[in-house]
């Protein structure tokens, strides 16, 4: 008999009560889904538990693309916050012409 397990995700708790922020997800926890999904799916396309296999790699997938949009938006803020700090420091960089 074959047993096969999918890939884990523990939520961590905080004495405060606060909810920990989600683990930081990476390709491979995608891919891994993935191979999970194919393993349950082999030969049994139509079950019950195949459905939530691939609903499970469409969750990650989309938590995945969340997860690097915050990223992105945290790097624009600092890149403009830089700029900012920049600009105040040395005005003569920042100055503006009109042509």
């Amino acid at each position: 008999m074959l047993t096969v397990t999918g890939p884990k995700f523990f939520l961590r708790a905080t004495a405060s009560g606060h909810k920990a922020p989600p683990p930081r997800l990476k390709a491979r926890d995608v891919k891994m889904a993935i191979q999970h999904a194919q393993l349950i799916c082999y030969g049994y396309e139509d079950t019950l538990s195949c459905r939530v296999a691939w609903d499970h790699v469409e969750e990650i997938t989309r938590a995945l693309e969340r997860q690097r949009e915050r990223e992105r938006e945290r790097e624009r803020d600092l890149r403009r916050e830089r700029e900012r700090e920049h600009c105040e420091n040395d005005e003569l960089a920042c100055r503006e012409y009109d042509v």
